[in-house]
C-alpha cells in the first residue's frame, strides 16, 4: 500500500563493483526545508534507475457474467493499481483468447514478464482454461486467483501445477443456483483458500478480505526475479 503522506523513506543500495549508489525515496513531508550537501562532502556517482519489479507484473481480472460490472471488478483493479501494479486491466470471460494473444506477444517481447490472471465467478474457468494452454506452450503463469468459483472442484487440473501461487475465495454461492444449497465452491488442495461466509456472490470482489487475500499472494508470488 502507498505510504502515508508524513512517511519518508530511503533505501540506498551500493554497487561493490562500481560504488555507484541509487537512492529511492518515499513521499517526504510538505513544508520540510532542503538539506543542502555539506561543501566537504564527496559526491557520489548515482547509478540508473532501474525498472520496479512490478514494471513486469501484467494483472488481468476476468468478470463473469455481469455485463453492467455491479460486482465491482473495476474497483477491485483500481485498488491493485493504487496498490503498484499499473499494468492491471479487466477483461470478459469471452474474451480469454484475445488477452491470451495479448499475453503470448508481451511474453515475447519482454522475458521478465509475469502474468496473474485473476477469475470472478465464471471467468474463474475462463483463467483456468487460460493458464492451462500458457503452460503448456512454456509462457510463465504467476499466479492464478478464483473468487466465485462455485462450481469449481478440488483437482488437479483446478490447483494447476507449474503456477506458483493458486488462490481461491469462495463465499455464499449464486442465488440462481440454489445459494448455498448446492453449489458455493469448495477448497482446492494446494491452494490458499479463504471462505468469506456470508457474503454474497456479487459483493465477493469487492470485500476488503479479497483484496488483502489477492494483493499478498500476488506480490509473493511476483517479487524478485527481475
Amino acid at each position: 500500500m502507498r505510504p502515508p503522506v508524513w512517511f519518508v523513506s530511503a533505501v540506498v543500495a551500493v554497487s561493490a563493483a562500481g560504488g555507484c549508489r541509487s537512492v529511492t525515496t518515499g513521499k517526504v513531508v510538505a513544508n520540510y526545508p532542503a538539506v543542502e550537501p555539506s561543501a566537504k562532502a564527496e559526491l557520489q556517482p548515482v547509478c540508473p534507475a532501474q525498472p520496479a519489479p512490478a514494471e513486469h507484473v501484467y494483472v488481468y481480472l476476468v468478470n463473469g457474467a455481469d455485463p453492467l460490472r455491479i460486482a465491482g471488478l473495476g474497483q477491485l483493479a483500481d485498488q491493485l493499481r493504487q496498490g503498484g501494479y499499473p499494468h492491471t486491466r479487466v477483461v470478459s470471460w469471452f474474451e480469454a483468447r484475445a488477452f491470451e494473444r495479448e499475453i503470448r506477444g508481451i511474453h515475447q517481447t519482454d522475458p521478465a514478464a509475469r502474468f496473474v490472471l485473476i477469475g470472478y465467478s465464471a471467468g474463474t474457468y475462463a483463467v483456468k482454461g487460460t493458464a492451462e494452454r500458457l503452460l503448456r506452450n512454456g509462457v510463465p503463469v504467476a499466479m492464478v486467483g478464483y473468487v466465485g468459483g462455485d462450481y469449481l472442484r478440488s483437482t488437479a487440473a483446478s490447483r494447476l501445477p507449474g503456477v506458483a501461487r493458486v488462490v481461491n475465495v469462495t463465499g455464499d454461492g449464486y442465488l440462481l443456483t440454489g445459494r448455498n444449497l448446492f453449489f458455493n465452491g469448495t477448497d482446492v488442495t494446494g491452494a490458499r483458500n479463504v471462505r468469506l461466509a456470508g457474503t454474497r456472490h456479487y459483493d465477493l470482489p469487492n470485500h476488503p478480505d479479497t483484496f488483502a487475500t489477492l494483493y499478498g499472494e500476488l506480490t509473493a508470488a511476483t517479487a524478485g526475479g527481475y
